[in-house]
Parts: structure tokens; C-alpha cells; sequence
């Protein structure tokens, strides 16, 4: 080495960025109660430019919309969430470069999972004599996506079925092709459902989709 050869050093000195996970909390009854974030770690980054080759490269599946550049750091991971000042991003890729010295952290906006909430109630009704009860059975967390509403009759295009599908956690109790699930309804935003199907995703016990119609 040149002894009169300059060191270039890296300087991170755009701030801080947390790394970690948002964890959906529970109460002792197994209803959802909040969600909070959960620190891994920190880094310190500078900014970088997001070049036209990164756009096209990395911008398939999620807008890129902030480049960074860090210590080089093993344990972080694109499962990892990223708050950087007050802001939460997701990693659309992790880029350690040649020399494993620095990490290029390719982030875009994110978006929140099982962000809505959905009581599970129990219909109960004693005898044929008596009024229907509906009791809580638990709150989930969930996603929930609208279908079109759909007429009962074509001769009554008054008469419309707000159609959703709500996809939460796997809950034995809640797959059809376990329990039956003719007395369960769900409430969501004021309104009542009853499920009409249900689907195990992939059979893999890990996410459960639940078609219902409101009642």
C-alpha cells in the first residue's frame, strides 16, 4: 500500500434507522388488543440515490422510494421492518455489495398486515320458543378485501349482499373442514356476517381466508 495513499472512510451521518418487527399483541383471552413495534437493532445510514437501473431492477413488485446505505450488518434481513424518523418502511432488497463493508437497504412505503379487526361472535339460540343470542368469542386480527355486492334476485336489484373476505390467522375453529361454523358470525365496522366458506391457505395451518355476507 502507498503510505501516501489517502483511506477513504465511510461517514453515516443522515441518522439513525430501528430495525425490528411489528408484533400483534393479545390479551389473556386471546383477543387482539394493539400492535406495536419491536426493536431489533439500529444503524446509522447516509442517503443515496436511486439510479434508473435500481428503479427497473427493484421496482417489480414494490415502488422503491428511499435508498440507503449502512455498516454492513449480518442480521438484518428483508423480513425486518424499518422506522426512520417516525416513518415505517418495508426492504425490497438488501444489496451487501463486493466487499461486505456496506449494506444498500432498497426500502419502500409499508404496508401494514392484519390491520383491521374482527369480532367473532356466537350465535346461540336456546330453544325455538326463545330470541337468538349473540355472545363474543374472540377478536382477530385481519385483512379484509370487499366483493361487489350482489342482488338476492334479479327482480330485486334493491335487495343487495355486501360480500367480504376476511383472511386471518389460522383458527381451527374457524376451518369448515374441521368444526362447523354454521353458528359463528363476524362484526366488522357495525355490520354482521355470517361466513359461507372457508379456505386453509395452501393447507399450511397458517392463514385462514373466510368468505362471509352480511346478514
Amino acid at each position: 500500500m502507498n503510505p501516501n495513499q489517502q483511506i477513504k472512510f465511510d461517514s453515516f451521518n443522515d441518522g439513525i434507522i430501528h430495525f425490528g418487527s411489528y408484533v400483534e399483541r393479545y390479551d389473556e383471552n386471546g383477543d387482539a388488543t394493539v400492535k406495536e413495534f419491536v426493536q431489533s437493532g439500529r444503524l446509522y445510514f447516509v442517503l443515496s440515490s436511486i439510479r434508473e437501473q435500481d428503479s427497473l431492477k427493484y421496482d417489480s413488485s414494490k415502488k422503491v422510494t428511499m435508498k440507503i446505505k449502512t455498516p454492513y450488518l449480518s442480521l438484518i434481513n428483508s423480513n425486518h421492518v424499518i422506522r426512520c424518523n417516525d416513518e415505517y418502511y418495508s426492504i425490497t432488497h438488501i444489496d451487501p455489495g463486493v466487499n461486505r463493508q456496506n449494506l444498500f437497504l432498497y426500502l419502500s412505503s409499508y404496508v401494514e398486515s392484519m390491520r383491521y379487526k374482527v369480532e367473532v361472535l356466537d350465535y346461540i339460540k336456546p330453544s325455538p320458543l326463545e330470541d337468538a343470542e349473540l355472545m363474543h368469542f374472540r377478536t382477530l386480527w385481519c385483512d379484509v378485501t370487499g366483493n361487489k355486492a350482489s342482488s338476492v334476485s334479479e327482480a330485486d336489484k334493491s335487495d343487495l349482499i355486501d360480500k367480504k373476505s376476511f383472511t386471518i390467522r389460522y383458527l381451527d375453529v374457524l376451518d369448515h373442514a374441521i368444526y362447523s361454523v354454521v353458528n359463528k358470525r363476524l362484526k366488522f365496522k357495525g355490520k354482521t356476517y355470517k361466513i359461507t366458506s372457508t379456505t386453509n391457505v395452501d393447507e399450511m395451518d397458517g392463514v385462514l381466508v373466510l368468505e362471509a355476507e352480511e346478514i
